[in-house]
């Protein structure tokens, strides 16, 4: 779709640490595609 690729991570919470860069490395890719519109 518009020449855009997206990979998604199995992640779980339950087992593995959450982190603030996690949040904030998917808002910046999501500004980021959002920006180049």
């Amino acid at each position: 779709m518009a020449d855009h690729s997206v990979s998604c991570l199995q992640y779980d919470v339950s087992t593995q640490p959450v982190s603030i860069h996690l949040p904030l490395s998917r808002f910046l890719a999501g500004l980021h595609l959002h920006l180049e519109k």
